[in-house]
């Protein structure tokens, strides 16, 4: 089908053919303005395809996390591929090799000398016992960055001074109002965010985890590197049926730009989300222990999977692995949390993430009047 197009078509009429093949719909200058790819009706797998196709026909290059992000519209995608479609950053194709040519993702792939050059942590930059803490949180206006959120509010500002949020958005503006917008799915729990983050505890800046430096303008990186110390790391793109290539960017490179501003200014501690999906693969016949480190979890991994989640989980195992020698080698502090299912907390009482798998498997059920073997009473 994309043979129709003739070879001189301009990168609008390329994406508006590629929507088309993809999702079947025609483009018009009005979807192009104000639908996302999601309004669009376009799910995991098509963004995909859409990625695949533009770059296998015409090599153009358009993230999977930016087709589905909620915010970027289709302009948006054409302005991404009008600027060259960020060809100065690293791919899975350009860090592990084309799909095809190399089937594992190993060790020396997550060197971390490869990625940030070494660089001792400047002395008598220490923080003073009694000075405020500034945490920076990312993936604020996720299911549980929403929660970690109003628990880092709650401590200020005894323990905590200021909270710093990263969301995606067009402007701080916009990335307010998509955090406000997470809470909103319960009026009791929005009063209480807006309480909690009234009197100058928090601020919220556009920032993208696939851009340098998060996209943020100098003067504001330069300023969260000289008073943030403390790196809340919950923001990824969670996915289980995508690939690991398809997540490099948000989640590996997201993780690359986390130690990056670690090692800028004054000295900073990690925390980063994780999950419990990196025993996945694994063989062996024990359980995953906490204490266990993606060191010791193996030197390599299946780049590609048709087990659900596989993609999620190596991501995860490469953005531990990064996270570990910077901690080894910069004396950078680094938490990794691992996470299985989550739930609200009980004071939460309601709230579901209803995009999650086990609870579309759970409404899947009754309606179908069948379900998976381990859910079937005998």
């Amino acid at each position: 089908m994309t043979r129709e197009l003739p070879a001189d078509a301009s990168v609008a009429d390329k994406l508006r053919h590629a929507l088309g093949v993809v999702i079947d719909i025609a483009v018009d200058d009005a979807t192009l303005n104000d639908s996302t790819f999601t309004a669009l009706d376009g799910d995991s797998i098509d963004a995909v395809t859409l990625s695949a196709l533009l770059e296998n026909e015409w090599g153009l290059r358009l993230p999977v996390a930016l087709i589905l992000d909620r915010t970027s519209t289709v302009a948006d995608l054409l302005r991404h591929l009008h600027a060259g479609g960020a060809t100065d950053r690293p791919t899975a194709a350009s860090v592990h090799g084309a799909p095809g040519s190399n089937d594992w993702l190993v060790a020396d792939d997550f060197s971390i000398d490869r990625w940030l050059p070494a660089r001792a942590m400047r002395e008598g930059t220490s923080r003073a016992g009694r000075d405020p803490r500034v945490v920076l949180l990312t993936g604020a206006n996720g299911f549980l960055g929403r929660f970690i959120l109003l628990d880092l509010l709650r401590r200020a500002p005894d323990e905590i001074a200021h909270v710093a949020c990263l969301v995606r958005a067009r402007d701080d503006a916009g990335a307010r109002a998509r955090l406000a917008a997470s809470f909103a799915t319960d009026p009791k729990l929005l009063r209480l965010f807006e309480q909690l983050a009234g009197g100058g505890r928090m601020s919220v800046f556009a920032g993208d985890l696939i851009r340098a430096d998060f996209g943020l303008p100098r003067p504001i990186y330069d300023a969260l590197a000289g008073e943030v110390e403390t790196l809340v790391h919950a923001g990824a793109l969670v996915n289980h049926a995508l690939p690991y290539d398809a997540l490099f960017e948000p989640n590996v490179l997201g993780t690359v730009e986390i130690a990056r501003l670690a090692l800028r200014g004054r000295p900073k501690s990690v925390a980063f989300v994780s999950t419990v999906g990196l025993a996945e693969g694994l063989d062996r016949d024990t359980p995953l222990r906490e204490t266990e480190t993606a060191r010791a979890v193996g030197q390599r991994r299946a780049r590609f999977s048709t087990v659900p989640g596989h993609g999620y989980a190596a991501s995860k195992w490469a953005c531990e692995r990064l996270l570990g020698q910077l901690a080894e080698r910069d004396r950078v502090p680094v938490s990794v949390f691992r996470c299985s299912d989550v739930m609200a907390h009980p004071r939460y009482r309601g709230q579901l993430n209803a995009g999650d798998a086990p609870w579309r498997r759970g409404r899947a059920v009754p309606r179908a009047d069948r379900g998976p073997h381990s859910q079937v009473s005998r």
